[in-house]
């Protein structure tokens, strides 16, 4: 395993120390399922050589992957409900002009990571 997945992946799993208004604002402490949730998506973006993501925890009690490169952002919100928030940001270029942005809600957490990364990858936003 890479040093850049081990760094990840500590980060990842340091949320889990993260207290009830652990950034004075009131918020609430990750839920050990999207730490268990976000693990597995890094393990099989890892097996497959997929781009790896920066790790934050979100206010709501998540846990969110965040990608950016030249060409965009991508971000998957795994939610302590079991589903997963997508939002994929096309950066302007040359030939349209304008930003674009695609998001979502999938039951499914793999599928919206890989819908993520993918986009990160190749640009297409139909993985």
């Amino acid at each position: 395993m890479s040093d850049a997945f081990l760094r990840v992946l500590r980060n990842l799993l340091e949320m889990a120390d993260l207290k009830e208004n652990w950034d004075s604002e009131g918020a609430r402490p990750v839920d050990p399922a999207c730490i268990v949730r976000a693990a597995r998506a890094l393990v099989e973006l890892h097996e497959r050589c997929g781009p790896l993501p920066s790790v934050v925890p979100t206010r709501e009690g998540g846990v969110q992957l965040e990608w950016e490169d030249e060409r965009g952002y991508a971000e998957v919100e795994f939610l302590p409900d079991g589903r997963a928030g997508y939002l994929l940001e096309r950066k302007p270029d040359i030939d349209d002009g304008g930003w674009w942005v695609v998001e979502g809600e999938l039951d499914d957490p793999r599928a919206a990571v890989h819908k993520a990364s993918t986009f990160i990858r190749t640009g297409a936003t139909d993985g």
